[in-house]
């Protein structure tokens, strides 16, 4: 079973995260060698900066889902009513109309619509 695009795209953001990592963690290591000081001292600077590496590289990666996720919602909008997005949503029951911010669904663009404007 072949990946989609959305996966294949997660998994390259996942890859770029860690290329990421990997060069800050060269880096670090060689601040820390640089670094005037005895082991102990050495040690906790790396732990606080391996601390902080984790932070942004997660941070860089919650970044890249979040600007993925918002595209996909932006590729699956089929059109406004009433101030709500109306998305297609595939399901294994089949395309459903979701209408976003009301949280709920229709079997077709008319219903989805009517849940829109209030009157399902």
């Amino acid at each position: 079973m072949g990946k989609t695009d959305q996966e294949a795209q997660m998994i390259e953001a996942h890859k770029a995260g860690r290329a990421y990592a990997a060069e800050v963690f060269a880096v670090a290591c060689k601040a820390a060698m640089d670094r005037k000081g005895d082991e102990e001292e050495q040690f906790a600077f790396l732990a606080g900066l391996f601390g902080e590496l984790r932070r942004i590289a997660t941070q860089k990666q919650n970044d890249k889902y979040n600007e993925m996720l918002r595209q996909h919602f932006k590729d699956t909008t089929i059109g406004v009513e009433n101030g709500h997005t109306i998305r297609v949503v595939n399901t294994r029951f089949g395309p459903l109309y979701h209408v976003d911010d009301i949280n709920r669904a229709h079997t077709t663009l008319e219903g989805a619509k009517k849940i829109a404007r209030g009157e399902l």
